[in-house]
């Protein structure tokens, strides 16, 4: 299917100007995206590594080691995922009496004080049991819900070197769960004076209405980008019509004209108007310069081709009846060899003798046996409509049959000889219109051909032995 400039041009141009809208409305999300987030991971961190430093690490490593203790004698854990369910309520009251734990409730208070301060979800202190690969609620400073000592959590697989290596904690992270929705997350160590990870303060940051205003912010970028990409792809849109498309239209104008034109009165693209100044002015030039040239040789070279066809088609017809002659027959001889030659050959001929063309002309005088040579070749013609006709000879004739020819050949010489005896027995034609003739034809067989010529000698026996058994064999 073929496209014109004028749509492929301009499709060209939005798609372009798509990607690059598409690339930038990418880019800059990603940008918010990583500011927003970026400053998010860091206040996390921060909160987390400043409670850490601050927070008591001798209270917190008593009660997380009484924790731990509990944990280790209670069995498998029983993770937060079964929340509600008998076995889990049942695992949680284990670690009851850690929240009578004095060390508890001044820990609580210290987390709540900082929490109400920081404007975050939640400040809470963990501790971490690498043999079940969990990490169990210590104090949660949440004031609904909290999470009770002896809630556990698995480790995820982005925080699973804290496994291995304690002081890594929890680096933050961002998280979009259907309860919680967007969270930072972060887990800083707490050390005691040994340097060793006694427990870990933990901050939950929620970003939900932050996202949103991000969309919001997002949504109001995204629109202005499309309306200067629309803007822009007008513009572009236009600017390639009036200065590619207009002109361009402007040749094929000319060209169209000049082909209705004749060769003489032809000055379409010397009066096109194309001022551009640039490549298509040059176009416009070269084709003017190029149509003057044209008409100064296209008169000259329709007389020579006029008169070179004449001479070819003369070369290859018969003066007197007007098919091709033997020169013709020559020609497509050529043709048949190379098709031999190349395996392709699918062909036959046909031989076709005028019977007692010698008696008429010595009867009635050779115009009268011309007018015989003449309905020959006529009723040949009529029956072989789609096969090349020559004459080989004073009184021969052969038909080169091929595609559908070739297919119904038995038809087509029962039709031409039934034509020839109803022509011959029509005592209302004068003798040398009631004309007699002897056919035969072979068919190309690579077993048995070599040449065209092969298959015209076959053709040839055909003939001469239908003329005997039509009892016309005569001497010319």
């Amino acid at each position: 299917m073929k496209l014109s400039l004028r749509f492929k041009i301009p499709v060209l141009l939005l798609v372009m100007i798509s990607v690059l809208s598409s690339t930038l409305i990418l880019v800059t999300r990603s940008f918010v995206n990583e500011i927003v987030d970026g400053e998010f991971r860091q206040r996390a961190s921060d909160l987390t590594r400043t409670v850490a430093v601050t927070i008591d690490s001798e209270k917190a490593e008593r009660l997380s080691n009484e924790l731990m203790r509990i944990a280790s004698k209670s069995g498998p854990v029983v993770f937060s995922t079964e929340w509600g369910s008998d076995a889990f309520n049942a695992y949680v009251a284990k670690f009851s009496s850690v929240m009578e734990q004095k060390e508890y409730k001044e820990l609580l208070k210290d987390l709540r004080s900082v929490q109400d301060v920081s404007e975050v979800d939640c400040i809470y202190l963990t501790c971490v049991d690498p043999v079940q690969e969990a990490f169990f609620y210590l104090v949660d400073a949440a004031h609904e819900d909290p999470c009770v000592p002896g809630v556990a959590d698995p480790i995820y697989e982005m925080n699973r070197r804290v496994l291995t290596d304690p002081s890594a904690g929890f680096p933050a992270y961002i998280t979009d769960t259907e309860e919680y929705g967007w969270l930072v997350t972060a887990g800083t160590p707490v050390f005691n004076q040994d340097g060793k990870a006694v427990c870990y303060v933990m901050t939950d940051i929620s970003m939900a209405e932050v996202r949103a205003k991000q969309e919001s912010f997002l949504k109001n970028i995204i629109g202005l980008i499309l309306l200067f990409s629309l803007i822009v792809a007008v513009i572009s849109i236009s600017l390639v019509e009036r200065m590619i498309i207009h002109p361009l239209d402007k040749l094929i104008k000319a060209s169209k004209d000049y082909q209705r034109e004749t060769a003489q009165e032809s000055y379409v693209f010397s009066n096109a108007g194309i001022h551009t100044g640039d490549e298509i002015e040059e176009l416009a030039d070269s084709m003017a310069q190029m149509e003057q040239n044209l008409n100064n040789q296209i008169s000259n070279l329709t007389n020579v081709t006029n008169e070179l066809y004449v001479t070819q088609n003369l070369a290859v017809r018969d003066a007197l009846t007007g098919i091709r002659n033997t020169l013709g027959y020559s020609r497509e001889a050529a043709r048949l060899e190379e098709q031999i030659q190349s395996g392709t050959a699918d062909f036959g001929l046909a031989m076709i003798d005028l019977n007692f063309l010698k008696k008429l002309n010595d009867s009635y005088g050779h115009e009268k046996g011309d007018i015989a040579l003449k309905k020959t070749a006529s009723l040949i013609c009529n029956v072989f409509l789609h096969s090349p006709v020559f004459r080989i000879g004073g009184d021969e004739f052969l038909v080169v049959l091929e595609n559908n020819d070739l297919e119904k050949a038995d038809l087509l010489v029962s039709e031409f000889e039934q034509n020839i005896q109803e022509q011959s027995e029509d005592t209302s034609l004068p003798p040398w219109e009631r004309v007699s003739t002897s056919i035969g034809y072979a068919v190309y067989d690579p077993e048995k051909d070599r040449t065209v010529e092969d298959v015209f000698h076959r053709a040839d026996e055909k003939m001469y032995q239908r003329k005997v058994e039509m009892k016309a064999v005569r001497n010319d």
